[in-house]
């Protein structure tokens, strides 16, 4: 059996993934109960709070974040355990959410999958707080979208890469810190030079904002997956416009 923890834009892809190959599979949301785990078992913990929420709830942040972990690895009963951290953590540690991120990688360390995403994006479920998304589809429709932050870059990775490496990392025990990641930084502002050179377009409804605040960079030695940006970019548009 897996269980997925949370019913976000990660633990809603993932429970389709997984449903649509035929395992057996059941989504748990945050702190419902659960029949007892066996250690045939894996248990992948999508859940999160504190990023980007209109309302900032701190307690929440906290509990989520760190406490639910440490439940769910006390309740695991020697099941395989996949969780995710985030790039905040070492990047931009500042605030509670990238502190109770880390707290629950420094507990988890050696006891489960570990995995420190990136910038995930594509499928039906990408949270519209996401760039990648909302980006596209204002592009497609040609609604009003403005970029605040241009010259800031992330590594991204798409879901359908994302969503195999998760379901390899259920057959074994062998727990790592995991650094997902393409090894391969892009701007906002590359993303929509990218998108005008693929479709030889130019899109007056996206306007830019030149911020210049703080941008953490983020990068890692060893990349997860091979950089395909560009046919992920290619297909998701093709999927919008037909």
């Amino acid at each position: 059996m897996i269980y997925i923890v949370g019913s976000g834009f990660l633990g809603s892809t993932l429970a389709d993934y997984f449903s649509d190959r035929g395992y057996d599979m059941h989504v748990i949301n945050r702190y419902d109960p659960y029949h007892k785990l066996n250690e045939s078992d894996s248990i992948i913990n999508c859940a999160a709070s504190g990023y980007r929420r209109k309302v900032y709830d701190p307690k929440q942040t906290i509990t989520d974040n760190l406490l639910l972990p440490i439940l769910l690895r006390e309740r695991s009963n020697g099941a395989n355990m996949i969780h995710f951290g985030s790039w905040t953590e070492e990047c931009a540690p500042k605030s509670d959410y990238s502190h109770s991120k880390a707290l629950a990688t420094s507990f988890l360390e050696g006891k489960a999958h570990v995995c420190m995403t990136c910038s995930v994006w594509g499928g039906p479920y990408e949270s519209p707080e996401k760039f990648m998304g909302t980006f596209l589809k204002a592009c497609a429709t040609g609604a009003p979208y403005t970029i605040t932050h241009p010259f800031r870059r992330r590594d991204f990775v798409h879901i359908d890469t994302f969503c195999p490496a998760i379901e390899a990392l259920t057959k074994h025990k062998d727990y790592a810190k995991r650094y997902f990641a393409t090894g391969r930084l892009r701007s906002f502002w590359s993303v929509y030079v990218e998108l005008c050179n693929m479709t030889g377009k130019q899109f007056p409804n996206v306007q830019f904002v030149d911020d210049m605040s703080a941008n953490y960079d983020w990068w890692v030695e060893k990349p997860e997956f091979e950089d395909t940006f560009r046919d992920d970019l290619a297909r998701e548009w093709r999927k919008l416009c037909g």
